[in-house]
Order: C-alpha cells, then structure tokens, then sequence
C-alpha cells in the first residue's frame, strides 16, 4: 500500500522545539531533516500509515516507545516500523 504524499522537496517549519524540512520527496515517502533544539521535546507520535527511520548526527535522544526507554546515539541509525504507538516522549541533548 503506498501512502500519500503531501510533502514537497524545500517545504520548512519551524516548531517550539526546532526546525523541519523536507530534502526529497516522491510518491509514497519523504525525507526530512528534523533539528530538535537541546532541551527540546516532540509530541507523542503514533503512526498508522507510515515508518520512520531516525538517524541521529549529533547529541543524544531519550526516546519512549511503549514502557521502552532507549536512548539514541550519534551516527547510528533506528527504524520504528507501521503500526508502532511510538513516542510517548522524546527529548533531545
């Protein structure tokens, strides 16, 4: 099944906890850059439709998947597949 896409290569934000844009997009998936500001907190995340793959380049992030805690290190990559009821929370430093 592929999703739609709504997102388009050079579309930016900027959010309470950093900044988003998108490197590359096409039918079916997008690429972003996600920067959280140290400190920082996203919001829980649940994905029906869509996996994630993070890839942290600098800092740490605690992350909560579940009652999971895990805590993700630069220049490793992490893969949250369909269906995960991912992020109860995230923090960055």
């Amino acid at each position: 099944m592929i999703t739609v896409n709504e997102y388009a290569a050079g579309q930016k934000d900027s959010r309470p906890w950093g900044d988003w844009e998108v490197l590359c997009a096409g039918e079916g998936y997008a690429v972003k850059r996600i920067r959280v500001s140290p400190g920082g907190r996203l919001s829980l995340q649940t994905h029906k439709h869509r996996a994630e793959h993070w890839f942290v380049v600098s800092g740490t992030a605690r992350v909560t998947v579940g009652a999971l805690v895990l805590d993700l290190t630069v220049l490793r990559t992490y893969g949250f597949l369909l269906s995960t009821s991912c992020f109860n929370k995230a923090s960055f430093t």
